[in-house]
């Protein structure tokens, strides 16, 4: 299930982007067309070789079409949080700027501070997934293995999302400066 699966989803959204793909520009629209299906073809021979033989025929076949959507709607999940995590950063960051001291100066106060408290919140983070984890394996949780996954992969996005906002905000973006050859 999950290697045709992932396998799916690299042979319809990914493989097309490799560099032997984008090289037959110079190609006629049939053999560029013929380029193009060749992974698809690769892909539906596998699949049907593999289920015809190793598992019972074809009894099992709609298991690979399971995870792009889960993956998509996580993506749509995960995008979800990080602009709802982004659009509360900067409503929160222009109602602290009214009442605070210009940005130079904000900025120089603290440095230790804001380099300490992004890796701090991280580990917190990270125990925190540690914590969920083990409440679920002490309460032996009676649910199905792929509810326990999704349950834990959107805590994780929570949470991750949720300290790249915090290293985001307290240490600020880099640029470089390209004026004079500087």
């Amino acid at each position: 299930m999950f290697l045709f699966g992932f396998l799916w989803m690299f042979v319809f959204t990914q493989v097309q982007g490799l560099p032997y793909f984008n090289e037959s520009d110079h190609l006629s629209p049939p053999k560029r067309l013929c380029r193009r299906l060749v992974p698809v073809a690769l892909y539906a021979a596998l699949l049907i070789s593999f289920y015809a033989t190793a598992l019972k025929p074809f009894s099992n076949i709609v298991e690979i079409f399971r995870i792009p959507p889960v993956l998509y709607l996580l993506v749509l999940f995960v995008g979800f949080v990080a602009w709802l995590f982004l659009y509360i950063r900067s409503n929160f960051r222009k109602h602290c700027q009214k009442n605070s001291l210009p940005q130079e100066n904000n900025r120089s106060q603290g440095t230790t501070a804001r380099t300490v408290l992004p890796i701090l919140i991280t580990f917190i983070c990270y125990a925190i997934m540690i914590a969920v984890s083990v409440i679920f394996e002490t309460l032996h949780l009676q649910m199905n293995l792929m509810a326990m996954c999704y349950i834990l992969v959107v805590i994780m996005s929570i949470l991750a999302l949720f300290s790249m906002v915090i290293y985001d905000g307290s240490l600020g973006r880099m640029t470089l400066d390209t004026e004079d050859g500087k």
